[in-house]
């Protein structure tokens, strides 16, 4: 029986009970099988979280490789289009045949009819197969048993027959048996062999009634395969399935799981499935070695060898072999003596370190990977060396690894595992690219590839290619492509000195072995007499090649994903010089080397990454657009003086004829000119040209600039039709941008000559014409007034569409003034073409609602999308009405929110992006009473067969298919007219990011007639240009994250602006301020409250903001984000600007005046998170707008002020030179910002409707830690009159620094920045001009001084400490608040406060801001021990038996509640004497979108949970009800009503079915927010809270000088916290 891939689709598509009656049942005929592929839980295998392959046998991928799947490329033996043919290397039928014979010999008397099987990599790299289970008699299946099959040997491949690998068989592992339960699920450092590992990633998991008999029914259910390795302690605790079936996983085919089922004739005949395709990778041809040769040999000019190379060589292995001491810049040394990346307290990342401060003095960039892997951090390290000539894309990768494996002597003679010095196996390579830099920093001058160092980690037993998969990985999830990868591994050793092999193994791909070849018979005959050892023999062992040694390397990986790669290394593999010694032993160290040999095949591999960087092409097939370069030019003298006459350049190759054209007048010539390029015919004159040009001149200075339309995000683009070469006008919305200037040059040459601004590539038989795009790089304004909108005919209010018909003519889709205005080139006013010129607007035809985008037909008809009227009309020129075209709400005709436009005029089509319905909609003008579904309309979502919010669209006539702007999913996709799903374009679906391969939310795509692809990357802030067939951008227009308002950028607008219908004006002590109004609240974003603290003015204290003359005279625009203020960047949770001129707020309060005018609402002041480190009010997920929504709906109307304050060195420093007036210290920068921003409240909220007498001051986490303090702090009485403090407060000693300590941290960081003058005011001054980037990444350097920080013992072996932090200063705090708790003399203000049931189940916390556990045996010994006090009562409660042996969940249980839970409890009875309220939030947030497991670490109450109930924002596509599941509404509508309550009655009860009890320390009750609300002792929910209390109050009464009787005894035990150091370190995301 043949299975195809189709019925096994339909078989997949089942669900998981119906496959299991299915497999209880299958025995019973063929016909019902489901193949074991089913059972495959994970289809993208490489893009798991990280695991090892010791972690799970990867499985092997035939037809398309990764890199295809992912970058959407076919070659011979892969077509995406294609799911039914299976590509096998050729090698595996013959193996496949001589093995199932021999299966059959041997189990004759049964009568197999059919088996199932499937390939995969076996050792040594070889192809083998998995061999599962047969069928037999026609009657039931029968596993095969590894144990009772041995297969006869004679096998026809290119080993003999005992070196081919063993297929593999399934092996019968029982959990019920203790030693088969251990080799299942213990961790590989238990196993008694060195190089054992678990084998749970391997398991498919079935019921207890197998029987290991072969002639034996089988009725076995079959559950699950293949998981996850992260899913293992899980699994076992659950102990479902008692039976794991031993098998690699199942082979994928184009991606998909696959296995094969071959038939077996009576005449014992193989029938193999008539769709797989036996293939063998060709060998490159004489003719494609002879075309991969550079045209000439100038590029080893710029090659040369240091004379110190060797020298340098040879001291750097001493230091990385460990022999010699790594020397630190800060004089700090190192030996290296464990370097494996199993060991916790591996020195991979202090090597690392010092690698990087080896590149800065070399002027090289660097970037760390950090992943984790067994909660151990790891990183790579990439080094990059740019080309210094315009980029070909594709970098080269020069790689090496600088981990070790164990000691296998050490091991087996004593047990314990040791690292090897590594001295060949890792050292050489390392030391190879390390040498590398000053040689290519030259060669790179005149190439057009940057070339990238990356050191790996994790290549060595038991990580097994770990580093690589993560960066392979990244690489598929960017969209980056390479060139080819470069490998060296073990090059410095040879067991006899004489032996002069060099091995070149090439992957297995026809790229890489021409380039292994290019390296042996051109690249070595070039370098060999300035080669240190001039006698040596390269040799190629290709992947097939039995001697290959790629296999034993990173290089597999490559081979698996389908990338190039090449690996140097020395004569070593399987069958020569593999058991030597000093593999992997005691002696892989210095004397070991032969210096000499590896010193020149370092030389070797290093010539031949200076050639791959400039190699243009490796045979004539390659497409010419991998040639189209970029660059951005500055005009010449001459082009300006030429401005009117602007001409490129075309040189005729057969006549040597320059012909000059005129740019405007190109597009009229296109055809003549395409086809002039390819036939070479030079009957075009220049005076044909200038003749057909005369009518379309333009001065340069209007037409080439990229411009813009007001500022704003770019959102729509448009190319001119009049000359698609000369000018690309791009749309920015949500206010506009247009683009302009394609400035371009061509030459088609069979000489090397160039004319300015171009490259021409030749090859002895072929012509390629290089094309050169260039843009200046600022924009022009051609329409409208930069941050002005306004209904005058010169203003624009949001423009949101353009369109640029033959004429030169712009039409503007004027959103937010309900119009369509039209604008001649050079005018200074527009007219309005479509709708109403006063912006009036209604559902009449003469009226537009929300004109979102306009499509300018041939004729000049002009048709309009409106977003609000949810139609599409058409006026005609100078018509007063519209006549509708679609959109008349019959049953086929209806939209909701239309955006984008398209049109086919050739055959009267138009189409339509329908928003918020998720599809494109396909209208025939000739009869437009319906439309047609032609993409989408499957829902939202992120499959091939949904959309995501499509927004602007671009009909392709040519394949007749839509590109369209998935917003939604962050891609560009292209949908066949006719077809069922997409493809991907460009972007990583459902991710959005900053790379050159990634999108953030795109809103228009465009073309120009070469195929070129503009992108308005919306969020990014960027216009995006990609070559035709590429998936690599460059931004033409505007700065990635970088918003503004100047000519060069693009503003990054308030994420909701686009639902603004009005722009509130207000006046303020600091001038006026216009808005937006949204729904039913008006929105200020951006706002200045204090002086920008720059120059002099940083570190001191907040300075009210000086008012210029300009700001008096103007409106300011209060519309777009601030900059976030210094900080370590996180992608995707505070990325964006960052800038020491951050001091700003925004603003969210009803529309409508308060009914009591003479109070006003109250306000709440919002101080984010971050510990103190990082964050910003910009976060998505503290927009205030769909909370104070909900609160007018309820007629409990509020105000909502968030800002942004100093933070880390640059808000909590103290230097002896800093201190005010009256002599004292200036420090808590950072406090002094929210106090001057609760001032500025005092001075203006009356403007925008607010009480000043009612102020709430709120935050989450560091946010919270600041009400703390400002609840303690005398300075802060008045001015704020409740609090509500989540997951935070500021009573522990351990974050709240003293002042020596203080100025021991900076006099530190001031050594480190070459500061370290002995004069306080010098070392101030010269701190003020160190930039804040490298002060913030230099503090994290800084030594902690042990005896006046650390509380605990050992405690830097559980969390990283930030040394800038709270100050006890004597002004801001005076005292310590604990102090200051103790004695009552804080601010009594009714206060709510609480946390979350499971704060550490949050993965930034639980796995980069501790050091968590990584066994049970680790949690005991380094985590308990750390308790000073009544430690083994502590170890009792948190021992991983109480829950379940799961060490990791005890860890979270005593991290959550000692560092924030029992604290909570302790501050609520601190403030008993006034109304507190005390919650804890219990509920695990349910949605797929706040429970990813980029999120957490498993489900439950995470820190920060209760803030997705509040604000009820995660983007501006996902808020509100949507992000909850119906079940969850109840409790997220009644925590809002008790904090809404809290802000604007000071106490949480009103309008809510269960009353919240103020606390008292006698009744202990707390509010427990889950499903069902109730209330509860606090005590009998977190039992443990007493005993940690009490065994923490002695510690803490001590560090701060506290004489213990003095500390009071509360009736419930509410003594002090355990672990409170860990509160300043976690925020939220």
């Amino acid at each position: 029986m043949i299975i195809t891939a189709d019925y096994e689709d339909n078989l997949r598509s089942k669900s998981a009970l119906d496959r299991a009656h299915q497999a209880d049942s299958e025995y019973h005929s063929v016909s019902t099988i489901v193949p074991l592929s089913s059972y495959v839980t994970i289809e993208k295998h490489y893009l798991l979280p990280i695991i090892s392959g010791d972690d799970q046998h990867i499985p092997l991928y035939t037809g398309c490789k990764p890199v295809q799947l992912e970058f959407g490329t076919h070659s011979i033996y892969c077509n995406l289009t294609d799911s039914a043919t299976l590509y096998i290397p050729q090698s595996l039928e013959s193996a496949g045949n001589s093995q199932i014979k021999s299966i059959i010999n041997q189990y004759k008397q049964f009568n197999i009819t059919t088996i199932e099987l499937w390939p995969t990599l076996g050792a040594y790299g070889f192809y083998t197969w998995v061999y599962a289970r047969a069928f037999i008699n026609h009657t039931h299946w029968i596993w095969f048993n590894s144990s009772e099959i041995i297969l006869e040997s004679s096998v026809n491949s290119p080993l003999n027959s005992s070196q081919f690998p063993e297929p593999y068989f399934p092996k019968l592992l029982m959990t019920s048996n203790p030693e088969d339960n251990f080799q299942i699920f213990s961790d590989m450092l238990q196993f008694p062999i060195l190089t054992d590992k678990p084998v749970f990633g391997d398991c498919l998991w079935t019921s207890n009634n197998y029987t290991s008999s072969l002639d034996e029914k089988q009725t076995t259910t079959i559950y699950q395969g293949w998981l996850p390795v992260e899913q293992m302690n899980a699994f076992q605790q659950e102990q479902r399935h008692n039976i794991c079936v031993l098998l690699p996983q199942p082979a994928r085919n184009n991606g998909k799981s696959y296995t094969l089922f071959v038939n077996i004739t009576e005449e014992n005949e193989i029938i193999w499935p008539s769709n797989i395709v036996w293939y063998i990778i060709p060998s490159p041809s004489s003719d494609e070695i002879n075309q991969t040769m550079l045209m000439s040999n100038d590029w080893y000019k710029n090659l040369y060898w240091p004379i110190t190379f060797a020298r340098d060589w040879t001291f750097d292995m001493h230091q990385f072999s460990g022999k010699q001491p790594l020397q630190y810049e800060n004089k700090t040394k190192l030996y290296l003596t464990r370097k494996s990346s199993i060991q916790p307290n591996n020195q991979l990342l202090d090597l690392i370190d010092y690698l990087i401060e080896r590149y800065q003095k070399m002027d090289i960039r660097t970037e760390k990977q950090y992943f984790q892997w067994r909660n151990i951090t790891q990183a790579n390290l990439i080094a990059f060396i740019p080309a210094g000539k315009a980029q070909c894309n594709e970098p080269v990768v020069f790689i090496d690894h600088i981990d070790t494996a164990f000691e296998k002597d050490t091991f087996y003679n004593t047990g314990q595992r040791r690292t090897t010095q590594g001295a060949d196996d890792n050292v050489s390579g390392l030391v190879a690219l390390l040498q590398s830099v000053s040689i290519l920093k030259e060669t790179q001058k005149t190439a057009c590839r940057d070339i990238w160092l990356v050191h790996m980690t994790g290549e060595e037993y038991p990580a097994a290619s770990l580093g690589i998969v993560y960066f392979l990985q990244q690489l598929l999830v960017k969209k980056q492509p390479i060139y080819t990868a470069v490998i060296v591994d073990m090059i410095s050793h040879r067991v006899n000195r004489t032996d002069p092999i060099i091995q070149i193994n090439p992957s297995d791909s026809t790229k890489s072995m021409l380039l292994a070849q290019l390296a042996l018979t051109y690249v070595y005959p070039n370098i060999k007499n300035n080669l240190i050892l001039e006698n040596l023999q390269p040799v190629i062992r290709k992947w097939s090649d039995p001697y290959s040694y790629l296999y034993n390397t990173d290089g597999v990986r490559f081979v698996e994903y389908g990338f190039e790669c090449i690996l140097f290394n020395e004569h070593i593999n399987y069958n020569e010089n593999y058991r030597r010694s000093g593999y992997h032993d005691t002696l892989d160290t210095i004397a070991l080397i032969d210096f000499e040999y590896g010193q020149t095949v370092s030389q070797y591999a290093i010539a031949t990454v200076a050639i791959l960087d400039s190699l243009k092409f490796y045979n004539n097939s390659e497409n010419i657009q991998n040639h189209i370069l970029q660059c951005k030019v500055t005009p010449t003298q001459d082009d300006i003086n030429n401005r009117n006459d602007q001409l490129i350049k075309y040189v005729n190759p057969n006549t040597t004829r320059t012909i000059s054209i005129d740019l405007y007048s190109l597009s009229r010539l296109q055809t003549t000119f395409t086809n002039h390029l390819t036939s070479n015919d030079s009957s075009l004159t220049v005076d044909d040209m200038k003749a057909s040009s005369k009518k379309c001149k333009r001065k340069r200075n209007e037409l080439f600039s990229w411009r813009k339309i007001c500022c704003s995000l770019p959102c729509t683009i448009s190319l001119a039709t009049f000359s698609a070469l000369a000018l690309a006008t791009i749309a920015v919305g949500i206010y506009t941008a247009i683009i302009g200037q394609t400035r371009t040059s061509a030459v088609a040459s069979t000489t090397t000559s160039t004319v300015t601004s171009t490259t021409t590539v030749t090859t002895t038989s072929t012509t390629t014409t290089v094309i050169t795009f260039c843009w200046n790089s600022t924009g022009k304004t051609v329409a409208g007034i930069t941050l002005s909108p306004g209904l005058t005919p010169h203003q624009l209010s949001l423009p949101f569409g353009v369109k640029v018909d033959s004429s030169n003519t712009i039409y503007i889709a004027d959103r937010y003034n309900n119009r369509v205005q039209k604008w001649l080139m050079d005018a200074p006013n527009g007219t309005t073409a479509a709708g109403q010129s006063n912006g009036a607007t209604g559902i009449g035809l003469n009226y537009l609602m929300e004109p979102a985008n306009i499509e300018v037909a041939p004729n000049g008809d002009i048709y309009v999308v409106e977003r609000l009227n949810n139609r599409v009309v058409k006026w005609t020129s100078d018509a007063s009405n519209g006549t509708l075209i679609a959109g008349t709400g019959a049953v086929n005709d209806q939209f909701n929110e239309p955006h984008g436009i398209a049109s086919d005029w050739s055959s009267g089509t138009i189409y339509v992006s329908d928003y918020a319905n998720h599809r494109v909609v396909q209208y025939l003008l000739s009869n437009t009473t319906s439309g047609k579904v032609v993409a989408g309309g499957n829902g939202a979502g992120t499959a091939t067969n949904q959309l995501y919010f499509p927004v602007g669209i671009y009909f392709d006539s040519s394949s007749n298919s839509l590109f369209i702007a998935n917003i939604g999913s962050h891609t560009i996709v292209r949908w066949v007219i006719g077809a069922s799903n997409w493809t991907l374009v460009v972007g990583v679906t459902g991710s959005a990011g900053i790379t050159s391969t990634q999108l953030n939310s795109p809103g228009d795509v465009t073309f120009d007639w070469m195929g070129n692809m503009y992108v308005a990357d919306v969020n990014n802030d960027r216009i995006q240009f990609f070559q035709a067939g590429q998936s690599n951008g460059t931004t033409i227009a505007g700065v990635t994250l970088v918003p503004g308002s100047n000519s060069n950028l693009l503003s990054d607008l308030y994420a909701f602006a686009n639902e603004s219908v009005g722009s509130p004006i207000v006046s303020t002590t600091l001038g006026q301020f216009s808005g937006f109004t949204i729904r039913q609240t008006n929105v200020w974003i951006g706002i200045p409250y204090a002086a920008p603290p720059i120059g002099i003015l940083r570190w001191q204290k907040a300075q009210p903001y000086v008012i210029t003359d300009i700001n008096n005279s103007t409106i300011q625009n209060a519309t777009h984000y601030s900059p976030s203020c210094p900080q370590i960047e996180r992608v995707g949770i505070t990325s964006g600007l960052f800038d020491e001129d951050c001091l700003y707020l925004n603003i969210w309060a009803p529309r409508t005046s308060p009914s009591n005018s003479s109070r006003g609402y109250p306000v709440m002041l919002w101080i984010h998170g971050g510990g103190l480190q990082e964050g910003s009010s910009t976060q998505i997920i503290y927009d205030g707008l769909s909370w104070t929504n909900a609160a007018i709906q309820e007629n409990n109307s509020f105000i909502i002020v968030s800002i942004n304050y100093r933070l880390n060195v640059m808000g909590f420093f103290v230097q002896s030179a800093l201190t005010d007036a009256n002599g004292q210290a200036i420090a808590n920068q950072g406090i002094t910002d929210q106090r001057m921003a609760m001032k500025w409240i005092q001075d203006n909220i009356g403007q925008f409707g607010g009480d000043k007498n009612s102020i709430t001051l709120a935050g989450q986490s560091g946010g919270s830690y600041s009400v703390c303090i400002h609840i303690v702090s005398p300075l802060s009485a008045g001015l704020f009159h409740a609090g509500i403090m989540e997951s935070g407060s500021c009573d522990i000693p351990f974050y709240m620094y003293d002042k020596q300590f203080a100025y021991s941290i900076t006099n530190d960081l001031a050594s480190r920045v070459g500061c370290n003058m002995t004069n306080s005011t010098q070392q101030l001054a010269c701190l003020r001009n160190i930039n804040s980037t490298q002060l913030i990444t230099t503090m994290l350097n800084v030594s902690i001084p042990l005896s006046t920080s650390l509380i605990f013992k050992d405690q830097l072996k559980v969390i990283q400490v930030y040394p800038f932090n709270f100050i006890v200063d004597g002004v801001e705090i005076p005292t310590h608040p604990l102090q200051i708790f103790l004695t009552g003399t804080f601010n009594r203000v009714p206060t709510l406060l609480g946390v979350t049931h499971d704060e550490f189940v949050l993965r930034v916390l639980y796995e980069e801001y501790v050091y968590p556990p990584n066994s049970t045996e680790d949690y005991l010994t380094r985590i308990l021990p750390i308790m000073t006090y009544n430690q083994s009562e502590i170890e009792a409660l948190y021992n991983p038996n109480l829950f379940n042996g799961n060490y990791s969940k005890a860890f979270v249980a005593l991290m959550s509640q000692g560092a924030f839970i029992c604290g909570a409890r302790r501050m609520a009875g601190y403030m008993a004497n006034q109304p507190t309220y005390l919650y804890t939030y219990n509920h695990a947030p349910e949605s797929f979108w706040l429970s990813l497991p980029s999120l957490i670490i498993w489900p439950g109450a995470y820190h920060s949970a209760e803030l997705l109930n509040l604000f009820q924002t995660a983007s501006p596509l996902l808020y509100g009800d949507q992000m909850f599941l119906p079940n969850e509404l109840s409790l997220v509508t009644s925590t809002r009503r008790y904090w809404t309550n809290m802000i604007t009655k000071h106490q949480p009860n009103n309008n809510i079915s269960l009353t919240w009890p103020p606390y008292s320390p006698t009744k202990d009750q707390t509010l427990v927010l889950d499903i069902n609300i109730t209330t509860a002792a606090f005590i009998n929910v977190y039992p443990n809270c007493d005993v940690l209390s009490a065994a923490q109050v002695k510690l803490f009464g001590e560090y701060i000088g506290l004489d213990s009787k003095s500390l009071p005894r509360f009736q419930c035990n509410l003594f002090i916290l355990f672990l409170p150091y860990i509160l300043l370190l976690f925020f939220t995301i």
